[in-house]
This record gives C-alpha cells, sequence and structure tokens, in this order.
C-alpha cells in the first residue's frame, strides 16, 4: 500500500529546486537588451556595444532614472561609483581614466586592449618593468634613468640621450661603438683612451685636451699617428717633441736607428743642405755629427782613393775635362798640389789649363806662337822642349808668329825666305822683298853691316849707288 506525503513536503522540494532553475535559465544565451525590451537604444546615441548589450537595463538605469546616465567609462568603471561596474584593478597600469583609448567597445572582454601611450600617465618603467611589459633589454646601457628621459613614443629609437642618468661613465665605447650609437669616425686620431678624457656628454665637437699637464706617455693617445715622413724611430715622442708644438723639437738622434740622415733633411722636414755645399750623395753622418752641423770633419789621410764618392760633380769651372779619378792627380791635404797625369787628358789643348789661372803658361820670354805647347814641349816637363828643325824647310810662321825682333825690316817675306836653320843670324837675303824700306833702315851696323869707316859722306841711300847683290 502506498503512503501518500503531505503537501507541506511537495512545496519545499519545489522551493529548492526554483532557484536551481533560476540559475539554469541565467546561464543560457540571453537576446539583447533592446530585443528583448523591444527598446533600440540606438536612439539615445550611446549603442550598446559587446559586454553593455547582455546587461540588464537597471544594471545602469538605477532606481529606473534614465536621464543623466552617464556615457564616459570611468563614470561606471571606478570604484565606490553609483553604479556598480567592473573598476580598473589595483594593477593597472598608469593612464587616463578613457577605457575607450585601449579597449575596444565592441568586444565582450578586458582583454585584447590596444595599448595607446597618448592616454599615459606616470613613469614608463611602472609597465616596462620586465614583468608587466618588456623592461630593459640586455644590452641597455645600464642607467637610473626614466625611460622617457630619452626615449619618446612612438619609437624607442629617437632618443635623446640624458648622460647624467647613467650610473657608469667610465666607458663611453659601451655604447659608442658604432653599433648601439656612433663610435669614433675613420679619421679620429689612433688611441685607446675613453672619450671622455677629450669629449664632453653635449656635443661630439671641440674636443680640448689639457696638454699642459702631460710630460710624457703621447703613445697612449697618439697611437700610430706619425706624418709617413716621420723617421723610423723607437723612442717616445716626448723625447724630442714638447707641448705646445709639435714642430719645435730637441733631437735625439741616438734613437732614430739606421735611417739615413736625408731622409728627414730634405730641407722640407729639417734643414737639408746649404746651397754652396759640396756636390756629395755620402750620407751626412760620413762628415758631420748629431749635435751640430758645423766643424765637420772628413780624415782623409786614411782615405787613399774614392775621392769621386764624396765629390761628384764638384770640379772647378776650369777643371780640364777628364774621365780619370781625382786621385789620379790630387792628393790629400791640398788639390792645388797635384801629379798630372797627361794621359787621361783626352784630346784638350794644353793651353786650356796651361793659361797662368789654373796652371803654369808660357813664360814671358816664350816664343810669340800660337802652337800649342805639346808641339814643342813634353807632358813631363817643360824644360828641354826641343823642335827638330832640320827637317823643317818652311812654314816657319805657323810657330814663330809676331816675334820679329825690333829692328827687322818690314816685310811680307817668309822667315825661310832669308833665314834658314839652325842659325837665324846667318841668312840669304831676298832684297826683293824688301819693299820701300831704306837700306839703312837694316844697313846700321846693327843689323846688318853699315857704311865702312871711309865712306864719303853722304846723305844718301844705299840704292843711290849700290845695287842689292854687291856693294862693290
Amino acid at each position: 500500500m502506498s503512503q501518500t506525503r503531505p503537501l507541506h513536503d511537495w512545496t519545499a522540494r519545489i522551493g529548492r529546486i526554483l532557484p536551481l532553475l533560476v540559475l539554469l535559465a541565467s546561464t543560457l544565451s540571453i537576446p539583447p537588451v533592446m530585443a528583448r525590451a523591444g527598446f533600440d537604444h540606438m536612439k539615445t546615441g550611446f549603442p550598446l556595444l559587446g559586454a553593455h548589450r547582455h546587461e540588464a537595463c537597471e544594471s545602469c538605469h538605477v532606481r529606473g532614472q534614465f536621464k543623466g546616465t552617464p556615457r564616459r567609462c570611468a563614470a561606471c568603471h571606478a570604484q565606490g561609483g553609483q553604479i556598480e561596474a567592473t573598476p580598473k584593478p589595483r594593477d593597472h597600469l598608469p593612464s587616463s581614466e578613457n577605457c575607450g583609448e585601449c579597449h575596444r567597445a565592441a568586444s565582450v572582454s578586458w582583454a585584447g586592449a590596444r595599448y595607446s601611450h597618448d592616454g599615459v600617465a606616470g613613469q614608463c618603467q611602472r609597465c616596462h618593468n620586465g614583468r608587466i611589459e618588456a623592461g630593459l633589454p640586455r644590452q641597455h646601457i645600464d642607467t637610473t634613468g626614466r625611460c622617457e628621459a630619452c626615449h619618446r613614443y612612438p619609437s624607442w629609437q629617437r632618443m635623446r640621450m640624458d648622460h647624467e642618468a647613467l650610473r657608469d661613465l667610465s666607458n663611453c665605447t659601451r655604447c659608442h661603438d658604432g653599433r648601439l650609437a656612433e663610435g669614433k669616425p675613420r679619421d679620429h686620431f689612433q688611441t685607446s683612451k675613453d672619450c671622455k678624457a677629450c669629449h664632453n656628454t653635449r656635443n661630439w665637437g671641440g674636443a680640448r685636451v689639457d696638454h699642459s699637464s702631460i710630460v710624457n706617455g703621447c703613445s697612449r693617445c697618439h697611437q700610430g699617428d706619425r706624418s709617413r715622413s716621420h723617421p723610423l724611430t723607437a723612442t717616445s715622442c716626448e723625447s724630442c717633441h714638447s707641448y705646445p708644438s709639435w714642430e719645435r723639437i730637441r733631437m735625439d738622434h741616438s734613437a732614430v736607428g739606421t735611417a739615413r740622415c736625408q731622409s728627414c733633411h730634405d730641407g722640407r722636414i729639417a734643414a737639408g743642405k746649404p746651397a754652396g755645399h759640396i756636390l756629395t750623395q755620402a750620407d751626412c753622418g760620413a762628415c758631420h755629427k748629431t749635435n751640430t752641423w758645423d766643424g765637420a770633419q772628413v780624415d782623409h789621410s786614411r782615405i787613399a782613393s774614392g775621392c769621386s764618392t764624396c765629390h761628384q760633380g764638384d770640379k772647378g769651372a776650369g777643371h780640364p775635362v777628364t774621365a780619370n779619378t781625382c786621385e789620379s792627380c790630387h792628393s790629400y791635404p791640398s788639390w792645388s798640389r797635384v801629379r798630372m797625369d797627361h794621359a787621361a787628358i783626352g784630346s784638350a789643348r794644353c793651353s786650356s789649363c796651361h793659361d797662368d789661372r789654373i796652371a803654369t803658361g808660357k813664360p814671358a820670354g816664350h816664343v810669340a806662337t800660337q802652337s800649342d805647347c805639346g808641339v814643342c814641349h813634353k807632358t813631363n816637363t817643360w824644360a828641354g822642349a826641343g823642335v827638330d828643325h832640320s827637317r823643317i824647310f818652311s812654314g816657319c810662321s805657323t810657330c814663330h808668329q809676331g816675334d820679329k825682333g825690333a829692328g827687322h825690316p818690314a816685310t811680307a817675306n817668309t822667315c825661310e825666305s832669308c833665314h834658314s836653320y839652325p842659325s837665324w843670324g846667318r841668312i840669304r837675303i831676298d832684297h826683293g822683298a824688301i819693299g820701300v824700306a831704306q837700306c839703312q833702315s837694316c844697313h846700321n851696323n846693327r843689323i846688318a853691316r853699315g857704311k865702312p869707316g871711309d865712306h864719303p859722306r853722304t846723305t844718301q841711300d844705299c840704292g843711290a849707288c849700290h845695287n842689292t847683290r854687291k856693294w862693290d
């Protein structure tokens, strides 16, 4: 037999099931409010988008009050507001109260926000801290400065650098390496010094180094920037150079090494040979010392040959043309005393040297002649000059030019017409060549026999009585 339950028992059961049915109904898809109410919310100027479409009217229109309902997000989504809407969480990044700058109204969730820095208030690192958003990358310079001190939205790359906020200013090249930031230009002088040793943090230009307090260690900065013409040396810059000018130097030649003197002493880098210097290809050090040019000494006493290795092309203007060596004729200590090797003279005329200026010339009583010395003289001595006249029958005047005696009768005749070798005194006179000269110009008992002592006195010319063949 079945037992009938009392009515109050069914009522209790329905009371327990009804809340479950209501909860189930709330989880089902609910049509938009405007469709449910038959009201077009667009007419209010506030379209219901996203999550707003599924909210009950009274969620925003509190106590049935429609007029004056807030339109701004922050008026509803705020702590302690009249309308109970989801406020910003406590860990929300600092921003303006305009939610729509980042969140989409059509979205049903706060997630997927498109972040706009336009409405950001506060410091960047409150978000960019490596937890909420990406922070400083590993290669970022170590700094306590705020992001906005250097960076600007919308790009991190374009920035104005605040060097004062850097934790470590001891190594500029950590950033200025040509990759993170501008580095040294190609024409920068070679140095391992840090940038700040000369530059400031405001500008690369106008870099200054106070050299006045620097007395050594130039090469710590000036590395490899010597000019191409600088002599090879391992010595330090300050051994020769001093501040404030590189040009004025105190030269330490001991550090120059094996470089030839003229590699510097060329008249451009340093003083070279003066205009009157002896012509030579020998190095300066062959004669000069490194402490002074003056007092150059060459010990010729030990030099027996090779003069031309130094004395090149500096023969006197009147020196005879010769390919012979200097030492063939000259000897130390004087150029003037020479032992002449005429064999090397070649075809030069003797008188090109023997002119009483370069070498001894004709003596005052020498026979007047234009013939070359070698016609009569030998090259080993002037003395004993001899000409074998026995074989000469004509052409006396080719050597004996203009050397007739003072009282010689005027004549155009040749010497050999009257004179014969070996004596000028014995003559056969050809009076036909005398011309118009008076006889007594020769027949005066000095040049030729004159009137005898018993000759009658007369002023008549000899030719008035005598003929030229015989007196008698």
